[in-house]
């Protein structure tokens, strides 16, 4: 067995009993992020293969400098999110269903088409063509690795998704070309009240250019964005982590809102 196959077998077994991820051994521990996105992708082929989760989109996080300081790295880092854990508008969860569950508040995009390794590079403007819709939405992270980067590694928080437990997609804007989608605005309220705002410019400047950095490293990787898929391109907002049940929103100017309500 492969030492990706290995690493990858412990995070869906801690996934799939909803289990704390533990440091991985040594011996099958990631020690770059490559190496973690190639246990991401073998991981993905165990959902698909031993519980029928399909990969149906992407998120990326660390966005923004303040929390690359925070993590000790200095680039974004992306996660798959398959079809069990999308939800449409407003979903309903049980708050104890995770271990220590988080929401940001981002502009999700839809893919009008491929994006392939034999048409990179790509930049901010030759991604525009290739996004069919753009939507407010929720990520929903989970804190599951036991200690956090420090102790699991960031390598390992790659390969395990890093931290990407679920995502609230809201209406779909196709005309979304007459936004600038670096001056909306975005904020998440707990229970009615403001937690945190910023603006899509909070997220590398613009999050097209999200978009453009995630397919160029896919690309380099020998990978393809799929027609169809989303991707949700970087918290506007810092993540907000419920101290038990409640009702979330997250609001985008000229987009609108997704909601979850932790019971």
């Amino acid at each position: 067995m492969s030492k990706e196959m290995k690493a990858a077998r412990l995070i869906a077994a801690a996934r799939l009993a909803h289990t704390p991820l533990m440091p991985l051994p040594e011996s099958c521990r990631p020690t770059t992020p490559d190496e973690g996105y190639s246990v991401q992708e073998v991981l993905h082929g165990i959902l698909k293969d031993d519980d029928k989760q399909r990969r149906i989109g992407y998120k990326i996080g660390c966005t923004t400098p303040v929390m690359q300081e925070a993590m000790g790295i200095d680039h974004p880092c992306a996660g798959s999110i398959t079809d069990i854990q999308v939800y449409r508008e407003h979903v309903e969860l049980p708050y104890s269903e995770f271990h220590d569950v988080g929401v940001e508040c981002e502009i999700g995009v839809v893919l009008a088409r491929d994006l392939a390794p034999d048409n990179a590079p790509y930049d901010r403007e030759r991604v525009i063509d290739c996004v069919s819709s753009v939507m407010p939405c929720i990520e929903i992270i989970d804190r599951r690795a036991q200690g956090g980067p420090a102790v699991v590694g960031i390598p390992t928080m790659i390969a395990d998704d890093f931290s990407a437990a679920g995502a609230v997609l809201g209406h779909q804007t196709h005309a979304w070309q007459d936004f600038d989608l670096a001056s909306l605005a975005g904020r998440v309220l707990i229970n009615g009240e403001e937690k945190s705002a910023g603006v899509g410019a909070d997220v590398m400047g613009n999050p097209l250019e999200a978009v453009a950095w995630f397919a160029n490293m896919k690309a380099a990787r020998g990978e393809i964005l799929k027609e169809g898929e989303f991707i949700l391109t970087g918290s506007l907002t810092l993540a907000q982590f419920p101290d038990g049940p409640c009702e979330v929103t997250v609001e985008i100017d000229q987009l609108g809102t997704a909601g979850v309500t932790f019971t």
